[in-house]
């Protein structure tokens, strides 16, 4: 039997279609929701980041007030998200 999907994550569309993704054939504890959940946020924060990324014009930073090219904070966002995707399928034993 898979792993039944907590509310918050059959709620959101993009969540729900992550978690079948990630749960298809796969013989995951109830132990491992928690995990999963997060993984599947995280998900959808990295897939926010690079759509806002996109409506840049392939543009990854600005130019303040002062004059100092800065990174859009989106491109951080991406960074974070990517290594918490990292860590947690490491711990959830996915590749």
């Amino acid at each position: 039997m898979p792993l039944a999907k907590p509310p918050g994550i059959e709620a959101d569309a993009f969540k729900s279609a992550k978690w079948d993704e990630l749960t298809q054939g796969r013989g995951f504890a109830r132990s491992d929701a928690p995990q999963l959940s997060m993984l599947c946020e995280w998900y959808k924060v990295a897939d926010a980041a690079m759509e806002e990324l996109e409506s840049f014009n392939g543009q990854t930073a600005y130019t303040s007030e002062s004059g100092e090219l800065r990174p859009f904070p989106q491109v951080a966002t991406l960074k974070s998200a990517s290594s918490e995707i990292r860590a947690l399928s490491k711990q959830l034993g996915l590749t």
